[in-house]
């Protein structure tokens, strides 16, 4: 049933009152009363008045109006899904901190992850603007699982390190190259004993001819030693004219030498007292 200016009127006089009763606010009732002064037809009019109470004396309808007129049912406007767990993104959002945290004891591994459960929360709204239940799909468990394992795990690695676990014992250094020298002023001349060392190598003679050198790999440079001593003795009579010659044999000069990786580190030069021994040691 169409409806006439005055029945627009007393629309607009009901919505009024629902103003002042304080069911509406100004911005509803300029929206609604504008509403009513475009209605066609009482259901229109109705649709506007459906969720306000009827005042005592002001009815819609005046008492000429067609009796068969009734207000049409208004289906109720469907409310908006509310979950009742966790908001979407919000178990992301948790693990993503927890990572945060645990990247400063994980080498900056934790990070990593939380970046990708920080993505997951910031994407966790479906395309349409719908707010979907919050849920864990396979990927997010299996993601929650590497960024607690995997941090977890590092930190362990790292307590076993620090208690020694992995360790296969100590660490060889450096070897350095160790010389010795023994030389004479009489090129004929031979060494008596000898005594070398360096490290755990460790070698004695006696009657080997001069210059003598020998080289051997020392990974410590600690107690290097050489200690060699001349042979001393007087040739006989060598030119037969029946009187012992004083030409002195093995009496040169003895010098011991230490070169270490090529540079002379140490040398001592033998006294020419009749004992004729040099002895030089190194060590760093």
């Amino acid at each position: 049933m169409r409806v006439s200016h005055t029945d627009r009127e007393r629309a607009c006089a009901i919505l009024r009152e629902h103003l002042a009763a304080g069911r509406l606010d100004q911005t509803e009732l300029t929206t609604r009363v504008a509403s009513a002064q475009n209605s066609v037809t009482f259901g229109d009019l109705y649709a506007l008045l459906t969720d306000l109470p009827a005042l005592p004396g002001m009815a819609l309808q005046s008492e000429t109006s067609p009796a068969d007129v009734r207000q049409p049912a208004v289906k109720p406007a469907a409310r908006p899904f509310l979950p009742t767990g966790p908001g979407p993104g919000q178990g992301y959002r948790v693990a993503a901190k927890v990572l945060l945290v645990l990247g400063f004891f994980t080498l900056g591994i934790g990070w990593v992850v939380a970046v990708a459960f920080a993505s997951a929360a910031h994407r966790a709204v479906a395309p349409n603007g719908a707010v979907p239940r919050a849920s864990w799909s396979g990927w997010a468990k299996a993601l929650i699982a590497a960024g607690i394992l995997v941090p977890a795990a590092v930190v362990a690695v790292a307590i076993m390190a620090a208690l020694g676990y992995f360790d296969s014992g100590p660490v060889p250094g450096p070897t350095h190259k160790v010389q010795f020298m023994i030389v004479g002023e009489d090129p004929k001349a031979e060494v008596g004993r000898f005594s070398l060392n360096a490290d755990e190598y460790s070698v004695s003679g006696e009657g080997i001819p001069l210059p003598f050198t020998q080289a051997v790999d020392a990974g410590s440079l600690e107690s290097i030693r050489i200690h060699a001593e001349g042979l001393d003795g007087f040739d006989g009579d060598s030119d037969g004219d029946g009187m012992e010659d004083e030409e002195y044999l093995g009496g040169t000069i003895l010098t011991c030498t230490i070169s270490v990786n090529g540079q002379i580190v140490a040398q001592a030069k033998a006294r020419d007292d009749g004992v004729n021994a040099c002895e030089v040691s190194y060590s760093n």
